[in-house]
């Protein structure tokens, strides 16, 4: 796809006419952008959630903070799955490490699936809405759907799937009542 990159302008320009191409390159620009969009809103949500799972493990006592946060942060990109995953180990190690006291193991199993809860399920989806225009049931829905279809990839790929769609949508005049309600609707709400 890097490759083809420098030709891709040029063969749009070539396979379409003008009014056309434009349109197309304007599209394509703009999946583009979106899809750039999420991929640092993912990053950025990636590194809170490994530098609270860091603090509160530090705090808490439990040895290899680091390694656990670096293990959230690379997980946090894999949805749901990865959460759960990214928890099971500090909670067993806070098992052995804080043995016979059980209390400590199920407050780091606490803390860090109330992190992992509050970022996947409320601060992702209202973040991800408003910057991708994409309404949040939307974007759940695309998880839910393309997970199921493809797996981990589709659950990866389900967010700039949905943008990618939307985006089409709002540039073919029949399909647009579809890319506005996709949309988070913020722009056609009234005030007062």
């Amino acid at each position: 796809m890097l490759l083809g990159k420098p030709y891709f302008q040029s063969k749009i320009e070539r396979a379409f006419p003008d009014s056309q191409g434009e349109t197309v390159n304007r599209v394509t620009v703009s999946i583009a952008s979106q899809i750039s969009r999420y991929l640092y809103i993912k990053l950025m949500l990636s590194l809170l959630t490994g530098a609270l799972v860091w603090g509160v493990l530090r705090v808490m006592g439990v040895d290899f903070p680091i390694t656990w946060a670096v293990l959230a942060f690379l997980l946090n990109f894999i949805p749901t799955v990865g959460s759960i995953v990214a928890t099971v180990p500090p909670v067993l190690l806070a098992l052995v490490q804080f043995y016979p006291n059980l209390w400590m193991a199920g407050a780091v199993l606490l803390v860090l699936a109330l992190i992992q809860q509050v970022i996947g399920n409320f601060v992702e989806p209202k973040l991800m809405g408003e910057n991708l225009n994409l309404s949040p049931v939307v974007i759940l829905l695309s998880l839910v759907f393309w997970g199921w279809l493809w797996g981990i990839t589709g659950a990866l790929l389900s967010v700039p799937i949905a943008a990618a769609i939307k985006i089409v949508c709002e540039n073919i005049e029949m399909l647009q009542p579809i890319s506005v309600l996709m949309g988070s609707g913020k722009h056609y709400h009234k005030h007062g």
